[in-house]
């Protein structure tokens, strides 16, 4: 599948399960830094994907929340192209 396409579908799932997230600049962020996507989610290091969903998101959390609902994110997307 389409990296752009996996990246829209991985935003989508992240705006469905976290509160406050904004999909447009999610996506945005995403390219900006470069992050690429595969069939198991996000390519990048732990600290690029909570500052990307920091960034993006308009709700208070804490940061230990947040890294919950991204795992929670990542299985969802994994499992559903790993099916």
């Amino acid at each position: 599948m389409n990296e752009v396409k996996m990246m829209i579908n991985f935003c989508e799932m992240a705006e469905k399960l976290i509160p406050g997230i904004d999909e447009t600049d999610l996506e945005y962020d995403f390219r900006h830094n470069e992050v690429n996507f595969d069939e198991q989610g996000p390519i990048c290091s732990d600290s690029v994907l909570m500052a990307v969903f920091r960034n993006n998101i308009s709700e208070p959390i804490d940061d230990n929340e947040l890294y919950k609902l991204i795992e929670q994110v990542c299985l969802m997307y994994a499992n559903k192209y790993n099916a």
